[in-house]
């Protein structure tokens, strides 16, 4: 079971009967994937899954969200801070290895997921210091990452393969 089919199943609806509703009032929600999250047996669901959910259940979509996600919307591309300017291309390859090791433990992203994208700007060639007020120096715990990632044969001998 998951977060989400336990808080569906806490409702005072069933399945079928969410189903019923969403075809009465016009909403392409059919029951096989209703019936799939009531079970647990259920990827990621989209943003658009959760919305039409919402309108047939007693539950706001923030709450299905964060039963689904254990985050609310909006969920889009990640877009890295200012500081990541910074940081050089070893730096950038690692930081991509590090999203793609996290992203593969995670399952593949549905339709309402870009994937993130490969910095191909131009690189400085020497990262700078992180501005200030910022919790720790993101260019240490990258590099920290970069290091583990080196340690476990993911940073492809720093030189892009694609």
């Amino acid at each position: 079971m998951s977060a989400l089919s336990d808080l569906l199943n806490s409702q005072p609806i069933t399945a079928r009967q969410a189903a019923e509703k969403a075809a009465s009032e016009g909403i392409d929600l059919r029951y096989g994937t209703i019936a799939a999250y009531w079970s647990g047996r259920h990827g990621r669901p989209t943003r658009e899954t959760l919305a039409k959910l919402a309108k047939v259940l007693p539950l706001t979509e923030e709450r299905l969200q964060r039963a689904a996600w254990n985050a609310s919307a909006p969920l889009g591309p990640w877009v890295p801070p200012e500081a990541s300017a910074l940081l050089d291309q070893a730096q950038r390859r690692a930081l991509d290895q590090l999203i793609k090791s996290i992203v593969r433990t995670k399952g593949a992203p549905h339709a309402d997921q870009s994937p993130t994208p490969t910095d191909s700007s131009p690189s400085s060639g020497a990262p700078g210091q992180a501005g200030e007020g910022e919790e720790g120096d993101p260019l240490k715990r990258l590099n920290a990452h970069a290091e583990q990632l080196k340690q476990l044969g993911l940073d492809n001998g720093g030189t892009n393969t694609k």
